[in-house]
């Protein structure tokens, strides 16, 4: 659970504009010009694999949720979340067993 809410802290971090860096480095000076022009064009959507679902969403509090759990008809248990600069990220446990 340690290492779920460490990584959940920092894409917070990284999306409050603090960057790598800790110093408040915006993405548009912390990264390559390229990458901050692709950042600038709207929400990034992103896939997250995860070995336990539960322990992740126990870290994902004050987390507006735009996906509740699910389990998809290939076998993941997901959740889908939007991050505070507006980006989305599912989080999906595979192999997970079917909701009854």
């Amino acid at each position: 659970m340690a290492d779920a809410r460490a990584a959940w802290s920092r894409c917070r971090a990284r999306a409050s504009g603090r960057g790598r860096s800790g110093r408040g480095a915006p993405v548009q000076t912390d990264a390559p010009a390229a990458t901050a022009q692709a950042v600038r064009k709207g929400p990034v959507f992103l896939y997250v694999e995860v070995e336990n679902l539960d322990e992740t969403m126990g870290v994902l509090k004050d987390v507006e949720v735009v996906m509740p759990v699910r389990t998809t008809f290939y076998g993941a248990r997901e959740i889908g979340v939007k991050d505070p600069a507006g980006h989305f990220v599912t989080f999906a446990q595979t192999g997970a067993a079917p909701q009854n």
